[in-house]
């Protein structure tokens, strides 16, 4: 099961506890899923290499240890969790189950946040291609796509080639996006504060825990894609933010940022084709590379 955040209800954390619907949401899965639905193979951990669905949900909860750690802040997680991701592709680790695989996955967990504890954590500007292929995306997710409207293609055009050059003012998006300089996203200096943080590690935590980042629900890719699309989301959601305080002259971004821009990235993730035309699986495909993605997160992260 799964919930959109770009409901404001959902971003905003407005109702019961997910839990609270379990009872309800049993009793309408009888009578909408197929039978024998149950008995479907899991989607491969990355490329062709197969995966059990005990296995994957194993590795789900190593990647929750590390998204929920304490003793980092949020942007140490993900990279944590990127690390992990890395060393998921050791066909090693793919040939254990149950307990063999829970204590080497445990053993690398505690070796990965042991190794991010000492990391300096340098943050270095994303080199220019880097920085035009992430504005770019940006401007993907910043879309606001509406079933049954028009669409005004040469606007489309004009926001695309102004993403790419990343001169003057960013795209007005939305109606009730700011007015701000894309230098005034790249130097924003105000720091998130700790609300905002625990509203993206909210939506991070619930997507990683609901398992809907991979597979059906998300353009049939295999649970790493899915993992490193979802780790992209973090600088995405924190550029948005960025801009948003920015140009609303917050010195820090606050909640309702945070509430907004969830709304504003989760409209497309997953969701939307055009995310999944070839071009752009490519693109995030080099956005997700290691040391990549380790500079987004660590330039937009908080």
């Amino acid at each position: 099961m799964d919930v959109r955040f770009d409901c404001p209800a959902t971003a905003s954390n407005f109702g019961r506890p997910i839990p609270g619907y379990r009872s309800a949401l049993l009793g309408l899965m009888h009578q909408v899923v197929p039978s024998g639905a149950q008995n479907l193979p899991a989607p491969p951990l990355y490329g062709r290499v197969p995966a059990t669905w005990a296995q994957l949900c194993r590795i789900t909860e190593s990647f929750e240890r590390l998204i929920t750690e304490e003793a980092l802040d949020l942007t140490q997680r993900l990279l944590c969790a990127a690390n992990l991701v890395e060393l998921l592709r050791s066909p090693k680790i793919v040939s254990l189950e149950g307990r063999k695989l829970s204590e080497l996955l445990e053993t690398v967990s505690d070796r990965i946040l042991d190794a991010v504890k000492k990391d300096p954590l340098l943050r270095v500007a994303p080199a220019p291609l880097l920085r035009t292929a992430f504005r770019q995306l940006a401007g993907m997710y910043g879309r606001l796509d509406v079933r049954g409207e028009g669409v005004n293609l040469p606007a489309r055009l004009r926001t695309a080639l102004t993403m790419a050059l990343g001169r003057g003012q960013v795209p007005p998006f939305r109606p009730d996006f700011p007015s701000v300089a894309f230098t005034d996203i790249e130097t924003y200096n105000g720091g998130f504060s700790p609300a905002a943080a625990d509203t993206f590690e909210r939506y991070l935590h619930f997507r990683l825990t609901s398992m809907s980042f991979f597979g059906r629900t998300f353009y049939q890719q295999d649970y790493l894609t899915g993992m490193n699309a979802l780790l992209l989301t973090y600088p995405l959601l924190c550029w948005f933010a960025r801009a948003l305080a920015a140009g609303n002259g917050l010195n820090m971004v606050d909640e309702a940022c945070a509430v907004s821009v969830l709304q504003i990235v989760d409209h497309q993730h997953g969701i939307s084709p055009l995310l999944n035309l070839p071009f752009e699986r490519m693109r995030r495909n080099f956005l997700c590379e290691r040391s990549q993605l380790r500079r987004l997160v660590l330039w937009y992260g908080s």
